[in-house]
């Protein structure tokens, strides 16, 4: 599908040529041939959006993503560990120095439709962030649909990538399976997440089920302060 095609699909889905022409500029998606060529190709379908066909900049290859697969997959089971719960509708940049040790680890609620616009900035907000903290490597998980992670993901690794940050892994994860987002062949195919012992959460205690579970022991936690200092002499 060549690019006017793409915009006439976009189009008659109800999109204005304006958000039509961004969305592609944004999401583009590359194969090799059409990377040589310097044209883009973009696969759009009604019920998932944007779709993988294959992912190829000057820093990033399939084969170089599928190879960090073993890697990215270890960091996606740390995950609710580094965050103290179990992320849904997220996107995670899990930060990492240079010899591969876990350090900053950053979580963007994705929008829900598609913007790609915010997918950059998160990207972009990202990148800031782990290479003013010294992490020249990262691992970036989606966790949701298909529709909702892949194109925000992809558009992520090209950004992060771009500002010199070395990608190591781009996967969607949903209901305990995972699909590699390098667009090598097979791929597409989602599999079972390798079994795991329960995540904790960095401090030693169980990652909690998720951010609002998170959020009311935080919340709890508080309040209790606030009533211990009320309650104390002298107060």
């Amino acid at each position: 599908m060549d690019r006017a095609e793409a915009m006439a699909q976009l189009q008659a889905a109800g999109a204005n040529e304006n958000d039509a022409d961004r969305a592609l500029d944004q999401a583009v998606i590359r194969s090799p041939r059409s990377a040589r060529a310097g044209r883009s190709r973009v696969m759009w379908s009604e019920s998932s959006g944007f779709t993988v066909m294959s992912l190829v900049t000057a820093e990033i290859t399939p084969s170089a993503l599928h190879a960090e697969l073993p890697h990215a997959l270890a960091v996606t089971a740390a995950v609710p560990g580094l965050l103290g719960f179990h992320p849904s509708s997220s996107l995670v940049f899990a930060g990492q120095t240079a010899d591969r040790r876990p350090g900053v680890t950053l979580r963007y609620d994705l929008p829900d439709p598609l913007d790609p616009e915010l997918a950059s900035d998160m990207a972009i907000h990202a990148a800031a962030a782990l290479t003013g903290n010294r992490m020249p490597v990262v691992t970036v998980v989606g966790f949701g649909s298909e529709t909702l992670v892949v194109a925000p993901a992809v558009i992520a690794g090209q950004r992060l990538a771009a500002a010199g940050l070395q990608v190591a892994g781009l996967l969607r994860v949903r209901g305990g399976r995972y699909w590699c987002l390098c667009g090598a062949p097979g791929c597409e195919h989602g599999r079972p997440l390798p079994e795991q012992e329960p995540a904790a959460a960095v401090a030693g205690r169980p990652a909690l089920p998720s951010r609002s579970a998170l959020a009311a022991t935080i919340a709890a936690l508080r309040a209790g302060s606030r009533y211990g200092r009320a309650g104390s002499p002298g107060s």
